[in-house]
């Protein structure tokens, strides 16, 4: 058995998505038999992490500049002289190369005759890292792009949206079937929804006439709106709040149409084959989004950050009647459904936990 050890953070301000895809490996590396063991910057991800049994080691550093943070790593503690493997798993945006280099000295005077390999997860394709491993899941990865990037010293790659890291709930959802009426409506913004995009279209839903439609809308366990939000919907109306969900796919499956940052969680709706609205407020959402639209498994409504700061755009009202032009083709939606879940079944933590520790990396 080997010894993994994930460096993720989660916070009020990057969500929760490095987090929740890592636990989502974790969960299958632990039913294999394997240890695992989370490192992170602060204290705000903590009780998720153990909540679903896990060992958290926290390094009190600034998530933003992972250089220095090394040397908290305490090596007495957690590698003995063990003779099984060793996987660092790294999940940030803030890494950087001598971060890398500063690792491989770390790991190259770990004692014990098991193999140490450092696995990165990498949405961005913006430079070559000293990487043993490289996981890219999202639906515009390519080899090719990496073979340019890394010429001469190439990682092994794990590319590809068959490994997307989905919790077990999601695995093998069946053929889904469209309702021709839309009544439900998912709305999601992430985990942390630093830009108030929630409580935005809230505000809009509330101020709408029409009420046939229901919306289900997600407030992350981490988004800073919620007293204003409960606040606006506080005499009951068509909007109904979702905290905490135990059961996310069964909410995802009761909606006919869902509006989703492309983030982590459309790749769950992908999976439920629920035709999706979707956007970017972060550069590594971008990529994913206009994929998603090429494929034909999503709308996008594109880059919505410079018109938000600007204030010349309505947000919501872009993203409903996205949602309202979508309701109003059937066979796009069935269209659409069918080909998320052919492209996603739910098992990419499986198969990226299998290819991991096949053997051959």
């Amino acid at each position: 058995m080997s010894a993994f050890f994930i460096r993720a953070d989660g916070n009020h301000q990057i969500g929760l998505g490095h987090v929740m895809r890592c636990l989502s490996l974790a969960d299958v590396l632990r039913r294999m038999g394997h240890s695992v063991c989370f490192i992170v910057a602060d204290q705000e991800v903590v009780d998720l992490i153990t909540g679903r049994g896990y060992e958290v080691f926290v390094l009190d550093s600034d998530y933003q500049n992972m250089e220095g943070e090394l040397s908290k790593w305490n090596i007495s503690s957690f590698f003995k002289d063990v003779d099984e493997d060793i996987y660092f798993v790294v999940d940030s945006y803030y890494v950087s190369e001598k971060y890398f280099a500063d690792l491989i000295e770390l790991k190259d005077i770990i004692k014990g005759t098991g193999r140490k390999r450092i696995v990165y997860f990498d949405d961005l394709e913006k430079r070559p890292y000293p990487v043993d491993v490289l996981v890219n899941y999202n639906v515009f990865a390519r080899s090719q792009d990496y073979y340019d990037m890394y010429k001469s010293r190439i990682p092994h790659l794990i590319l590809g949206m068959k490994y997307a890291p989905l919790r077990e709930m999601f695995y093998d959802v069946p053929l889904r079937e469209q309702r021709c009426d839309v009544k439900d409506v998912l709305v999601s913004a992430g985990g942390a929804d630093p830009e108030h995009l929630t409580f935005e279209i809230v505000e809009r839903l509330r101020e709408s006439v029409k009420t046939d439609i229901t919306y289900h809308v997600l407030v992350g366990r981490m988004n800073r709106d919620n007293e204003r939000i409960h606040f606006l919907v506080r005499d009951g109306s068509n909007i109904l709040i979702h905290e905490d969900v135990s059961d996310m796919r069964g909410l995802i499956s009761s909606c006919d149409i869902a509006i989703s940052a492309a983030g982590s969680t459309l790749y769950e709706i992908c999976a439920c084959g629920v035709p999706v609205v979707t956007y970017a407020l972060a550069d590594n959402q971008i990529p994913s989004a206009e994929a998603m639209d090429e494929y034909g498994v999503a709308v996008n409504c594109g880059d919505l950050r410079e018109s938000l700061y600007e204030g010349g755009m309505d947000l919501a009202g872009c993203l409903l009647e996205a949602v309202a032009v979508l309701g109003e083709n059937y066979d796009q939606r069935v269209g659409m459904g069918r080909r998320m879940q052919e492209m996603i079944d739910g098992r990419g933590a499986e198969r990226l936990a299998l290819e991991l520790t096949g053997g051959g990396i």
